[in-house]
C-alpha cells in the first residue's frame, strides 16, 4: 500500500520536493541471483520496477522446481479523482538439467480488489500480466534465431471492475492462471522435432486504478504465495527410450 502524504510547512515542503520526491517514484532494479531446483534452473532472477522506485516482487523462494514469491508489494490505490498505475517486470532465464527438457510453464497469481462510493465506469480497477518467451536452445543446441512469442494471463472472475457495472465491492478475490505449452509452440513455429532446454522469460505485471470525487479503487496481489512460476520439466526422449530399454532388460532378466 502507498503511504499518504503528510502536511508540512512551506519551507519543509520545498525541502521534500527538492530532495525526496525524485527518489520516491520511478525506476528500480534488483538481481536476486540463481536458483537450482530438482530438474530446473533459474538464472539471473531480476525485477525491474517502472513506477514505484522500490521492490515489488522481492526475494523469491524455490519449492521443488517452482519459483515462489511470498513478499509481494504490488498494489494500486486511487481516491477522489486521482489515478494510479503500478508496473513491474520480472526476468529470468530457465534451463533444464541434463537429459531433461522444458515442456510447459505454469503461472499462478492471486489478489483482491475493492471499489467504494457511488460513481460511473470512471472509477475502476484492472490487472494485466503479459509474458514474453524467447526460446534460446533446443536439445542443448543454441538457436541462431531464437523463437520469440508472447501470451497474456487469463484472470477469473475478470481482469477489470468498475462502479457502473459491478457496483461497490469489498475484497473481491481474483485469480490469474496460465499454462504455456512450450513443445506445442515449437511445433507451431515449424520445429518438427526437438525440445526446449533453455529460454528467457519476461513477465510484465500491471495494476491500474482510477477514481472520481467521493470514490476510491484498490487492487493488490496477495503478499503470501501471491505469484508462482513453475516450469514442467520432462525427461528427454532419448532418456525415456533408455529407461524403457533398461526396464525391458530388467524384466527379461527376472523372467529368465
Amino acid at each position: 500500500m502507498k503511504r499518504s502524504v503528510k502536511s508540512y510547512t512551506i519551507s519543509t515542503l520545498l525541502c521534500v520536493c527538492l530532495v525526496i520526491v525524485p527518489s520516491a517514484k520511478g525506476y528500480y532494479t534488483n538481481n536476486y541471483g540463481d536458483y537450482v531446483g530438482i530438474t530446473a534452473k533459474f538464472f539471473d532472477v531480476t525485477e525491474t520496477t517502472f513506477t514505484e522506485g522500490t521492490a515489488l516482487y522481492n526475494t523469491p523462494t524455490l519449492v521443488g522446481d517452482s519459483l515462489q514469491f511470498n513478499s509481494l508489494l504490488f498494489a494500486s490505490f486511487s481516491q477522489n479523482g486521482a489515478s494510479d498505475i503500478t508496473d513491474g517486470a520480472l526476468e529470468t532465464t530457465i534451463g533444464s538439467k541434463p537429459n531433461y527438457s522444458i515442456d510447459r510453464i505454469k503461472f499462478n497469481e492471486f489478489g483482491d480488489t475493492t471499489l467504494s462510493g457511488t460513481g460511473s465506469s470512471s472509477t475502476y480497477s484492472s490487472i494485466n500480466n503479459s509474458i514474453l518467451i524467447k526460446i534460446r536452445e533446443i536439445d542443448d543446441v543454441a538457436l541462431t534465431d531464437p523463437c520469440t512469442f508472447s501470451v497474456d494471463m487469463i484472470f477469473t472472475p475478470a481482469d477489470s471492475w468498475n462502479l457502473a457495472d459491478d457496483g461497490a465491492i469489498t475484497g473481491l478475490d481474483w485469480t490469474g492462471t496460465l499454462t504455456i505449452d512450450i513443445t506445442s509452440k515449437l511445433r507451431e513455429l515449424g520445429f518438427s522435432s526437438g525440445y526446449a532446454t533453455l529460454l528467457d522469460l519476461t513477465m510484465d505485471n500491471t495494476l491500474n486504478t482510477a477514481s472520481q470525487t467521493g470514490t476510491s479503487a484498490l487492487i493488490l496481489k496477495k503478499e503470501t504465495d501471491g505469484l508462482r512460476v513453475t516450469p514442467i520439466i520432462v525427461p528427454a526422449p532419448a532418456t525415456i527410450a533408455l529407461l524403457a530399454f533398461g526396464s525391458v532388460a530388467l524384466l527379461r532378466k527376472r523372467r529368465g
